[in-house]
C-alpha cells in the first residue's frame, strides 16, 4: 500500500509491502486489469498533514504538490510526466509539469518528487502564464521532443477564454498553437451561449499514439450544440478528436468520433433545501491509445447526495473507434450517429477495499498512462488523481498489471 513524502529535496514515496492483488478483471477477451498497489499523498485531514500510513504532501515544498491531471510515461527515463492544473495563481503556484521518476518493483509503486525539476510553462511572449490565462489539463509527448499541452479555457461571466492545445519545448518554452476546430470555441457565456465547450468541460484528454502518428483530444462534457450534459438516467455525447501528426510535430485536425458518456450513477436525490439543483457531472477525463482506433478511456462521474456529500465514480473502458461516426465538419452530432463501441474493463469503486487503509475511497482520478514493463513481461497501467489543491482530497497513484495486450514496443 502507499506511503510517501514530497519535498524540495527530492524525497521519494514508495508502496507498502506486497501491495494488493486480485483486482477487478474484464471479460476473457480484450484488456483486463489486476490491481497491484496504491500510493497516496495527503490525507482527508489536509494536504501536508500526515495520518497513519498515509502520505505527507511536503511542508516546505517550493510549490504546492497536487492538481495532477494528464500524464504520460517516458520509458527511456523511467519517468511519469504529469501536468499540474494550477492556473498560475499564487496559492497554487506557476503553470507547470512534473517529471516524476517512477519505481514499480515487486508490485509496489513509488514516485520521486523534486520541485527543483518542475518544468515551468511559458506563454508565446516567453513569460510565465499570468494567473487565470490558462487552465492546463492534458499532456502528451510530441514527436522529436517536448510536449503537447491542452487548456480547458473558461466560459464564465468573468471571462470567455477559448480552449487550446499548444506545443512546448522540453524546457517549457512555447513552440506554437495547434488549430482547434471552430465548433469547440464558445461564443458566449451563460444563457447566451449557443456553441462551443462548456465551462470546465473542454480538452481534459490528450494522448499520443505509440507510433507518434496521431494525437487524441476530447471534450470532457458535450459541447453546447451537441445537447445536454449527462445526468441521472441519461448519457451525453462528446467528441474524440484525432489529429494527424507530422514528423516535425505539426498537427492537423482530422476525424472526430462520437462517444456516448455513461449517466451519473444512482437516482436524483432532489434539490437542495434552497431549491437549487445538487451538483452532478459525468465526463470523459482521459484517453490512452493502443493504436489509432483502439483506446482505453476513463470516465468519472460525481454526484452530490441528499446529505451534501460528493461521491466519485470512476470506470475504465476499452474503446473501438472503428465503427463510430466521423462527425468532423458537423456543427451538431446527429442523434443517430454511430457511437464508439466500448466495453467495461474496470469499475474503480469495486476495488476500494484493496486500497491502503484510510484511503479506501474513490478520489478525483483524471490521469491514465501505461507504465514500465513488469517482470511478467506484461505492461503496467498507472491511474493518477487530481486533488484540486484541496485539504480534503489526496493525490493517489494506482498501479495495475495489464492482460490482453502484447508487450510494449
Amino acid at each position: 500500500m502507499g506511503s510517501g513524502a514530497a519535498g524540495a529535496g527530492g524525497a521519494a514515496g514508495s508502496g507498502g509491502a506486497g501491495g494488493s492483488a486480485g483486482g477487478q478483471g474484464g471479460a476473457s477477451q480484450g484488456v483486463s486489469l489486476t490491481f497491484l498497489d496504491d500510493l497516496n499523498f495527503g490525507t482527508p485531514a489536509g494536504a501536508g498533514g500526515q495520518g497513519g500510513a498515509g502520505g505527507q504532501a511536503g511542508p516546505g515544498t517550493k510549490y504546492p504538490f497536487g492538481g495532477l491531471s494528464g500524464t504520460f510515461y517516458d520509458a527511456a527515463g523511467k519517468t511519469i510526466y504529469a501536468i499540474s492544473d494550477s492556473r498560475g495563481a499564487p496559492a497554487t503556484g506557476p503553470v507547470r509539469l512534473y517529471p516524476l521518476p517512477l519505481q514499480l518493483d515487486a508490485g509496489q509503486v513509488g514516485v520521486t518528487i523534486d520541485d527543483e525539476k518542475a518544468v515551468l510553462l511559458r506563454n508565446p511572449a516567453g513569460e510565465l502564464f499570468a494567473a487565470n490565462s490558462i487552465d492546463p489539463e492534458g499532456i502528451a509527448p510530441a514527436p522529436g521532443g517536448g510536449f503537447y499541452v491542452s487548456s480547458e479555457g473558461e466560459v464564465s461571466p468573468a471571462q470567455v477564454l477559448a480552449p487550446a492545445i499548444f506545443r512546448a519545448a522540453p524546457d517549457g518554452s512555447y513552440v506554437g498553437a495547434l488549430p482547434v476546430p471552430a465548433r469547440y470555441l464558445p461564443d458566449a457565456a451563460g444563457a447566451q451561449q449557443t456553441t462551443g465547450v462548456r465551462n470546465n468541460g473542454a480538452f481534459e484528454c490528450l494522448a499520443t499514439t505509440p507510433d507518434a502518428r496521431y494525437l487524441f483530444a476530447c471534450n470532457e462534457v458535450p459541447v453546447v450544440q451537441d445537447g445536454a450534459p449527462a445526468d441521472y438516467g441519461q448519457g451525453g455525447v462528446v467528441r474524440v478528436l484525432r489529429y494527424g501528426l507530422a514528423a516535425d510535430g505539426t498537427a492537423t485536425p482530422g476525424a472526430e468520433f462520437a462517444y456516448e458518456l455513461e449517466p451519473v450513477p444512482g437516482a436524483d436525490p432532489g434539490p437542495k433545501p434552497d431549491g437549487t439543483p445538487r451538483f452532478r457531472v459525468s465526463g470523459l477525463v482521459d484517453l490512452l491509445p493502443i493504436d489509432e482506433t483502439r483506446l482505453l478511456a476513463m470516465e468519472r462521474a460525481t454526484g452530490e447526495d441528499a446529505q451534501g456529500v460528493f461521491n466519485n465514480f470512476v470506470k475504465i473502458f476499452e474503446v473501438s473507434l472503428a465503427g463510430a461516426a466521423d462527425v468532423a465538419g458537423l456543427n451538431v452530432t446527429p442523434a443517430g450517429a454511430a457511437r464508439a463501441s466500448k466495453r467495461l474493463v474496470l469499475d474503480v469503486n469495486a476495488i476500494v477495499a484493496q486500497f491502503e487503509p484510510g484511503f479506501q475511497s474513490v478520489d478525483n482520478f483524471e490521469g491514465l498512462t501505461f507504465g514500465p514493463t513488469l517482470p511478467s513481461n506484461k505492461r503496467s497501467l498507472l491511474v493518477v488523481s487530481d486533488n484540486n489543491f484541496s485539504a480534503t482530497q489526496r493525490t493517489a497513484f494506482l498501479a495495475f498489471e495489464v492482460d490482453g495486450l502484447p508487450p510494449a514496443p
